[in-house]
């Protein structure tokens, strides 16, 4: 993976880097499992919680919900990004990730990813550390309103 000193997620648009959530023991092994298959090809996995936060694409609640591609002056999230960095990468990564980009499939893929994402914390690596923090709801309104 990528030493997060030498460079930051806008130094180059030479390379993709795929910012995820390092807190996260499930992220953490899926960038992991990624690297180790060959499956990330030119792009680099970097933890963005490490990152100077003035220096990130989105915002960091972005990046607690999903994956964040930077590809130059692109940003992909969730499984958009998965597809690209795959796309991208060597056989037979690049079937699979023109595979998920595809119109019929790219909208199930993101649904599957947000319904993965939601329950990270209950997959194989997971922790309570890997539960994407809830939005608060509105505040009920008085009896008396």
């Amino acid at each position: 993976m990528t030493d997060p000193n030498q460079s930051g997620p806008h130094d180059s648009d030479r390379y993709a880097i795929l910012l995820y959530d390092n807190d996260c023991g499930f992220c953490s092994r899926a960038m992991q499992w990624l690297h180790d298959h060959n499956a990330l090809g030119h792009t680099n996995a970097m933890a963005w919680r490490i990152l100077d936060p003035q220096r990130l694409p989105v915002t960091p609640e972005r990046l607690d919900r999903e994956i964040i591609l930077v590809q130059g002056d692109e940003i992909h999230g969730g499984a958009a990004a998965f597809a690209v960095v795959l796309a991208n990468a060597r056989l037979p990564w690049r079937l699979a990730g023109r595979c998920l980009g595809a119109p019929v499939v790219r909208h199930l893929a993101a649904y599957i990813y947000r319904k993965v994402a939601a329950n990270r914390h209950r997959m194989p690596g997971g922790t309570a550390a890997c539960e994407i923090p809830t939005r608060p709801t509105a505040s009920p309104r008085p009896d008396n309103a």
